[in-house]
């Protein structure tokens, strides 16, 4: 049996997004760390506004698989 836990570390919203405004969201994965019976994954998530230099949000949540 697979559970989970999920909680962003950070969070800021640094720019709002306008009504009717296309967004992206990129992921990658900043750390991966075994414990014990299970993973602790650490993420960064970025969301982009589109015709935008500035993010919208960065957000590194943190999950925690046990098997």
């Amino acid at each position: 049996m697979i559970g989970g836990e999920l909680w962003p570390q950070k969070s800021p919203l640094p720019f709002p997004v306008k009504v009717g405004k296309r967004i992206r969201a990129r992921s990658r994965v900043v750390s991966l760390t075994p414990m014990k019976r299970g993973l602790e994954v650490v993420s960064e998530v970025s969301v982009e506004i589109e015709n935008s230099t500035r993010l919208a949000c960065v957000a590194e949540p943190v999950v925690r698989l046990y098997f």
